[in-house]
């Protein structure tokens, strides 16, 4: 919808606030954005989306939404096998939506050379569901150089072995041709899966924001998933039929910092509040205050239908006056940037 272009005035604009907590989902793989512009930057493959129709997070304190990747906890060391060409893996746990599974030792996996005078990255992987373990050799690199040939890329000859789909990279071999015991100076933990996560929320867009790129080391197009788990507001959104006016209004901070060489001062946008009229007919932000503990969702739409919206916190002030329809004036700050549609 257009932003408004000509005067007109707020007959026929609409209030809309959640009616409910939302749709609960639990370890729904997100969709990666390869790029994507947020507060007027480009974040490449580093924002994930809950998809259409699932926009606004609900935020409040005993719904508060979780972020999870799968991934290995602890243990799971590659060590140098007893016989040629083999390797062993000890004893760990993985995070496998969002629960924890134990994994036991494997002894003598075998692994694969490349072919004379060439090197090979072999990666070594954990199936979530089996535990199994599993060794796969990437090409060889081309030249006759050994190692020297292999690149740390995922991709061409020498490159790094993709894992299947359904794994967690535990780590790399760099292996040249010959039948040989495995060295502990061939063995790499380069780019290996781990549980943790640091995902910053973004309530109003739906989604989650993380620190660096996933790297892309499963075959298949499907890479490494982020996965969410808690409620979305699209749903429940319903609209106030008594509501009178509305506005927005960004609020803003000063950053300052000194330094021996210089004083920095900048002004800059550090959250949206609204505010909107309403008889006392409708109970829904009752029911907020209530039952929500102050959070929902907003809806503030125009004459022409363009609307800004945003998951919020929002507090009401219930009027009863002699001579004077009973109202609602409510206040609040959204939780994230606002959304323009």
């Amino acid at each position: 919808m257009a932003f408004p272009a000509s005067p007109t005035t707020g007959k026929n604009g609409k209030v809309s606030i959640n009616s409910g907590d939302g749709v609960l989902i639990n370890s729904y793989g997100m969709t990666l954005q390869p790029a994507l512009a947020f507060k007027g930057e480009s974040f490449v493959n580093r924002i994930y989306l809950l998809g259409t129709g699932k926009t606004l997070l609900n935020m409040r304190p005993a719904l508060e939404p979780r972020v999870d990747i799968d991934g290995i906890i602890d243990g799971l060391e590659i060590t140098p096998g007893t016989a040629n060409d083999t390797v062993n893996i000890s004893a760990g746990n993985i995070l496998v939506d969002n629960v924890v599974n134990a994994v036991s030792a494997s002894s003598g996996v075998s692994v694969t050379r490349p072919a004379a005078t060439q090197g090979a990255w072999v990666s070594l992987s954990v199936n979530k569901t089996t535990s199994g373990i599993t060794a796969t050799k990437g090409a060889d690199g081309v030249g006759g150089n050994g190692i020297a040939d292999l690149v740390d890329t995922y991709t061409g000859a020498g490159g790094k072995a993709l894992v299947p789909v359904a794994d967690l990279l535990i780590g790399f071999l760099k292996l040249t041709n010959g039948a040989a015991l495995v060295l502990s100076s061939e063995v790499f933990n380069d780019d290996r899966e781990w549980a943790d996560t640091d995902a910053e929320i973004l309530p109003n867009i739906g989604g989650v924001k993380i620190p660096t790129a996933l790297v892309k080391s499963h075959t298949g197009s499907l890479g490494r998933e982020v996965k969410f788990s808690g409620y979305y507001f699209d749903t429940v959104l319903a609209e106030i039929g008594t509501a009178k006016s509305w506005n927005l209004t960004p609020s803003t901070n000063v950053v300052s910092d000194s330094t021996f060489n210089r004083n920095i001062s900048q002004t800059e946008v550090s959250g949206w509040a609204f505010g909107f009229q309403q008889l006392a007919t409708d109970p829904k932000v009752k029911n907020i205050m209530l039952n929500h503990q102050g959070y929902g969702a907003i809806r503030l739409t125009y004459p022409n239908g363009g609307y800004w919206q945003g998951a919020a916190t929002m507090a009401g002030t219930f009027n009863c006056q002699t001579g004077q329809l009973n109202s609602i004036s409510v206040s609040g700050s959204l939780l994230d940037e606002p959304i323009f549609s």
